[in-house]
C-alpha cells in the first residue's frame, strides 16, 4: 500500500490523497485551498499521472473536498468516474454553481479573480456528468475495487469510505464526528476488520466544549450583540453548519417572541431556497430528533423567524462607497415592505395575528430552563437602530457577502461577529481571531476595528476523545494523519501512539494473565492426576 498526499498533508485545504492498492489507484477527495490564489488552489496533480487514477471517492461538499473536481475531470487526463453520495452531489451542485458564479464576479476565494482560468461554470456543469451517487451501507465495485459508505457525522451526506482491493481493507474518514447534533446522527464505525485507516487531525489533542453548553455560549453572544443594538454577523458555509445554527435560534425565537420577535434573523445565501428543500429532501440521513419534529406542527427547515436577506441589501453591501448606514436603509424598507403586504393579506382574510405555540423536541424544552436565565439578564429593547442576526458566506470571511458585510460594520463597537466554524490558517477569519486593532477592506481601506469578535466552535470535526475512542475501536494495524495543521497531527500521533502503546500493554499483561491462569490450572490437573495415580 502506498499513500501519496497531493494535498492536506500537515495543512488543512485542498484535500487530496491517492492510495495505491493491489495495482489500483484510487484518490479520495479532490478539494481547493480557501487561503490560496491562481494555481495554488489546486492540489499537487503535476506530481501525479492524472491518466492512471482508477476513481475519485468524495466524502462531502465542502470546497476543501471537493472543488477541484471540475478542474480535475475536465483539464487532466483522469477519464475515471467520481463517486459521492446522493445528498453530496445534489449540494455539491448548489454550491459549485455559485462558487463559480461569484469567482466570475471577481470575489471568489481569497479574493481570487483567477479562479474563472482554472475552470469555468461550463466545467462546473460537465463534471455532473461524471458524478455517480452511491448509497450509503451498498458495496460497490469499480474496476476491481471495492468500496463501501458509511456514514461521517460532520455535514449532511458526508461518508467515510471503506474500500477492498485483492483482500486488503483501508478506511478514509474524510470529516468525521462522532457526536450527534440537533439534525446529523454521528459517525459509524465499519464492522469489518480494517488494515489501514487515513484519519483526519484538525483538532489534534483538542476537546470539544458539550454541545449544550456552546448552543447556550452562542445565544449568549448573539443576544449580548442585538441587545445593544448592534449587528450580529454570523460566518457561516452556505450550506451544512448555517442549518444547525439556524435550528438553534429558530428554537429560541419561538420560545420568547414578545421579547425577540421584531428582531430579524437573516440567512444570506443565493442558494437557500434550494438549500431547504434538499435538507427536507433528505430526513432519513438525520436522527431521530429531526424525524420527530418532520411530523410535528413546525417541521424542521420550515422557520417562522428566519427570512432571506433582500437583495437590495445585498446590492449596497458589494458597493465599496457605500455605508453601514445605507445597508440599515435597504433592511428597514424591506422589512415594511413585507410588514404592510402580511399586514394587508391579514387584514383582506378578516384574521389577526396571533402568538402559536410553538412545537418543541424534548431536548428543546430541556434547555429553556437554560434560556430563561438567559433571557433574565438580556432584555432585548427597541432601538432606533437595526438590530438583527445575520448569517452569510463564506465561513472564513475571504470575499463574498460576509467579508463585505464585516467591512461595513468593522468599526461600530455595537456590532459583533461569532466566529462559529473552523477557519483555515491564512484566511481573514483565522486572522481576526487574534483580534487586531486594524482591519483592511476588501477596498484597500485601513480602518480601525471596534467590531466585537467571539468564537463558538461548531465545527463539526472529530476531537482527541472521539478520534482515540473511534481508532481503539477499529484497531487498524496502521494509521496516517491527514487534515492538520503541523503541530496538531504530530502531537495527535504522539498521544495516539501512547495510547496504543498503553493499550498493548495492557493487552499483553491481560494475555500473560490468561496464559499464567492456564499454566496454573494444567499444573493443578497435572497435580491432581499424579496423586490420584498414587493413591491407586
Amino acid at each position: 500500500m502506498k499513500v501519496n498526499v497531493l494535498g492536506a498533508g500537515r495543512e488543512v485545504g485542498r484535500s487530496c490523497i491517492v492510495v495505491t492498492l493491489g495495482g489500483k489507484n484510487i484518490m479520495f477527495d479532490c478539494g481547493i485551498h480557501p487561503a490560496f490564489q491562481g494555481a495554488k488552489v489546486l492540489p499537487f496533480f503535476d506530481s501525479i499521472d492524472c491518466k492512471t487514477i482508477d476513481l475519485v471517492l468524495c466524502s462531502h461538499f465542502h470546497i476543501d473536498h471537493c472543488a477541484a473536481i471540475p478542474y480535475f475531470v475536465n483539464k487532466t487526463d483522469f477519464s475515471g468516474p467520481v463517486f459521492m453520495t446522493h445528498p453530496t452531489k445534489e449540494i455539491y451542485k448548489l454550491v459549485m454553481s455559485d462558487f463559480s458564479r461569484v469567482s466570475q464576479l471577481g470575489s471568489g476565494m481569497g479574493g481570487n479573480t483567477d479562479v474563472p482560468t482554472i475552470f469555468s461554470h461550463e466545467d462546473v456543469i460537465r463534471s455532473f456528468d461524471r458524478i455517480e451517487p452511491i448509497n450509503i451501507h451498498q458495496m460497490y465495485e469499480y474496476n476491481g475495487i471495492k468500496f463501501k459508505a458509511y456514514l461521517a457525522g460532520h455535514v449532511l451526506g458526508a461518508c467515510m469510505f471503506m474500500v477492498e482491493v485483492a483482500g486488503k481493507r483501508l478506511l478514509y474518514t474524510g470529516d468525521f464526528s462522532s457526536n450527534e447534533d440537533r439534525h446529523l446522527l454521528s459517525a459509524e464505525i465499519p464492522h469489518e476488520y480494517i488494515d489501514a485507516v487515513i484519519c483526519e487531525s484538525t483538532f489534534g489533542r483538542g476537546l470539544h466544549e458539550p454541545r449544550l453548553r456552546r448552543e447556550n455560549r452562542f445565544i449568549k453572544y448573539v443576544l449580548d450583540i442585538v441587545r445593544r443594538g448592534g449587528k450580529c454577523l454570523v460566518p457561516v458555509f452556505a450550506v451544512g453548519r448555517a442549518q444547525e445554527l439556524l435550528l438553534i435560534l429558530e428554537s429560541v425565537w419561538r420560545l420568547y417572541p414578545e421579547i425577540l420577535g421584531h428582531i430579524p434573523i437573516y440567512y444570506a445565501s443565493h442558494t437557500s431556497q434550494r438549500a431547504m428543500e434538499i435538507f427536507r429532501e433528505n430526513i432519513a440521513f438525520m436522527n431521530k430528533r429531526v424525524k420527530d419534529l418532520s411530523e410535528s406542527q413546525h417541521p424542521p427547515f420550515e422557520f417562522e423567524y428566519v427570512s432571506e436577506f433582500p437583495q437590495s441589501a445585498v446590492s449596497v453591501a458589494f458597493k465599496n462607497d457605500a455605508s453601514a448606514f445605507n445597508i440599515d436603509v435597504a433592511l428597514r424598507t424591506d422589512l415594511e415592505r413585507k410588514e404592510k403586504k402580511r399586514l394587508s393579506i391579514l387584514k383582506k382574510d378578516g384574521m389577526s395575528k396571533t402568538t402559536g405555540t410553538s412545537s418543541l423536541s424534548h431536548e428543546s424544552k430541556s434547555s429553556s430552563s437554560s434560556y430563561s436565565r438567559l433571557m433574565r439578564t438580556h432584555q432585548v429593547k427597541r432601538h432606533d437602530s437595526f438590530p438583527c442576526v445575520v448569517l452569510a458566506a463564506p465561513g472564513m470571511l475571504q470575499s463574498g457577502l460576509s467579508r463585505h458585510l464585516f467591512d461595513k460594520w468593522a468599526s461600530d463597537g455595537n456590532n459583533g461577529v461569532v466566529i462559529t466554524g473552523y477557519c483555515v490558517e491564512g484566511t481573514f477569519g483565522f486572522d481576526i481571531l487574534r483580534e487586531p486593532t486594524e482591519i483592511t477592506t476588501l477596498g484597500g481601506v485601513r480602518v480601525a476595528r471596534q467590531i466585537e469578535i467571539k468564537e463558538v466552535s461548531f465545527s463539526a470535526h472529530s476531537d482527541y476523545p472521539q478520534t482515540r475512542d473511534f481508532l481503539t475501536k477499529l484497531m487498524p494495524r496502521h494509521v496516517v494523519l491527514v487534515h492538520g495543521r503541523k503541530k496538531r497531527g504530530i502531537a495527535l500521533a504522539e498521544e495516539l501512539e501512547r495510547h496504543f502503546l498503553d493499550k498493548l500493554k495492557e493487552e499483553e499483561f491481560k494475555r500473560r494473565e490468561e496464559q499464567d491462569r492456564i499454566t496454573l490450572e494444567e499444573e493443578e490437573r497435572k497435580a491432581k492426576e499424579l496423586q490420584e495415580k498414587g493413591e491407586k
